[in-house]
């Protein structure tokens, strides 16, 4: 953060939205600060005073105030998370949804059903962006036949004492001749910025792996976990 304790006048190299967005930064991090000690004097004034103590009522006056404090600064750090980006998630079934719809404009593509066993099951992302990657492979690969089908797996959890994680299995079926290339998709040369590398950066922060599936390369297999609350 810009040293503005230090410099009272404005940075030049950032507009005026932002640096409105560094003083209030600035003013969110030192009203959590100042309201961690106000709460805390404010116990101990609350053990140290007794009922009969005749300042008991400024105590109590102080720790109502130190409530409220508390209460609006949840208030701005929930406006704190939305701003930066909170973890962002989607049923599976809104990812479906675009999917599909994704393809009105591909008479030769089709989506399977939704599965009645991914009910429930939420991913990590907007719904939008499954259906953008997986349109943008079609688009990379020139294939104007295929068909996508949604499914459940399931992986041992890292706990033992917890249930298997259940993962979305996404299955891109090329209709003909091979489309995609295994290595590229697999091992990108270094600064691509091709299709497919737009395709797998939102599968992986969708915290999820692609890999082609066949020896024709003829089905890209995406797998996509449950995202937790």
């Amino acid at each position: 953060m810009p040293p503005l304790a230090s410099e009272n006048r404005p940075i030049p190299s950032l507009s005026g939205y932002e640096q409105l967005g560094i003083l209030a930064a600035r003013f969110l991090h030192d009203f959590a600060n100042h309201t961690s000690a106000f709460y805390g004097f404010t116990s101990l004034l609350s053990e140290e005073v007794t009922r009969a103590h005749p300042a008991r009522a400024t105590a109590d006056q102080l720790s109502a105030a130190a409530e409220r404090c508390a209460a609006a600064l949840e208030e701005f750090s929930a406006l704190r998370r939305a701003l930066i980006g909170a973890p962002i998630q989607c049923p599976a079934a809104a990812a479906w949804e675009h999917t599909r719809g994704g393809l009105g404009g591909r008479p030769g593509w089709q989506c399977g059903d939704l599965p009645a066993e991914l009910a429930g099951l939420r991913l990590a992302g907007e719904p939008i962006w499954l259906s953008f990657a997986l349109n943008t492979v079609i688009d990379a690969s020139a294939c104007r036949a295929g068909s996508i089908t949604f499914s459940l797996d399931h992986e041992e959890s890292h706990d033992a004492d917890a249930p298997p994680d259940r993962i979305l299995v996404v299955l891109l079926n090329f209709a003909g001749a091979v489309v995609l290339d295994r290595k590229l998709w697999l091992a990108p040369p270094a600064g691509e910025s091709a299709p497919l590398a737009v395709a797998r950066e939102i599968v992986r922060r969708m915290g999820g792996l692609g890999r082609v599936a066949t020896e024709a390369a003829s089905q890209l297999m995406l797998r996509l976990p449950e995202k937790s609350a």
